[in-house]
């Protein structure tokens, strides 16, 4: 009986992928250069599947997501905050750790800024 429960939390082990991680520090352009992007949110585009929302940055301008496996080095992280110009980045430009010929993780340093020809945001 031992001997089958551990051949089972084996095969369990097995099967989950480690996890990738994006992460993400958004600042804007105006004001400090510690003005984070509160609100601002990442979605990861892949080719040949639908798009993941990544989720929100916080009050401290970071973003932090697990993504199930590695992440394909053709993808690109999108951050977008209303008003500011979205920032894409690609993965492979990003990443800081691969597993093969994917990203296991990723870190975006993002400064957003405003159109041109719109000025200053603030107060918005």
């Amino acid at each position: 009986m031992r001997r089958v429960l551990r051949l089972c939390v084996l095969l369990c082990a097995c099967a989950h992928d480690r996890a990738a991680v994006v992460s993400a520090h958004v600042v804007t352009a105006e004001g400090s250069p510690q003005a984070t992007a509160e609100g601002a949110t990442g979605t990861l585009t892949c080719p040949n599947a639908a798009p993941q929302d990544l989720g929100t940055v916080d009050l401290d301008g970071q973003l932090r997501a697990q993504h199930i496996g590695p992440v394909a080095l053709a993808c690109t992280v999108t951050i977008a905050l209303r008003g500011y110009q979205p920032l894409n980045a690609r993965v492979t430009d990003v990443c800081t750790a691969r597993d093969g010929g994917a990203c296991a993780n990723a870190q975006i340093e993002a400064v957003l800024t405003a159109p041109k020809g719109e000025g200053s945001k603030s107060g918005k």
